[in-house]
C-alpha cells in the first residue's frame, strides 16, 4: 500500500472516531448511532467543525432533540452537503412560516424525503 492510502485510511478512521465521540456526547445512543450510520455511513466523513456540528447545534438550538436530528438527515441526507447559513436558515424559516412552529418543521422533514 501507498502511503498516501495509509494516511488518508488514517484520516478516515480518526475522524470516524470524531464523528462517533460527537453523536454520542450529543446524547445519541449506541442503536440510533448504529442506525445512522448503517443507513447513512458518509456520515462518518462529515468534517465535524465546519459541517456536523454547525448543523446539528443549529436544530438543537431550534428545538429539535439530537434523536430528531438524526432522524431528519436519515430522512433528508442531503442536509450535510447544504450550507447552513445560506440554504438550510432560510428553508427552515420558511416552513416555520408555514407549518406555524419548529415542531411541525421537524415533523415534515423526518416524514418523508423532500429530495
Amino acid at each position: 500500500q501507498s502511503r498516501a492510502i495509509k494516511v488518508c485510511r488514517a484520516n478516515f478512521y480518526t475522524n470516524a472516531g470524531l464523528v462517533i465521540s460527537l453523536l454520542q456526547e450529543k446524547g445519541l445512543e449506541k442503536p440510533q448511532i448504529k442506525k445512522l450510520i448503517s443507513s447513512l455511513p458518509v456520515v462518518l466523513t462529515c468534517k465535524i467543525e465546519t459541517n456536523l456540528e454547525p448543523k446539528m447545534n443549529y436544530f438543537i438550538e431550534m428545538g429539535a432533540s439530537v434523536s430528531d436530528f438524526a432522524d431528519i438527515i436519515l430522512k433528508q441526507p442531503t442536509i450535510l452537503s447544504y450550507a447552513l447559513d445560506s440554504t438550510i436558515h432560510p428553508a427552515v424559516e420558511a416552513l416555520r412560516e408555514v407549518m406555524g412552529s419548529n415542531e411541525n418543521v421537524w415533523i415534515i422533514l423526518k416524514a418523508s424525503r423532500l429530495n
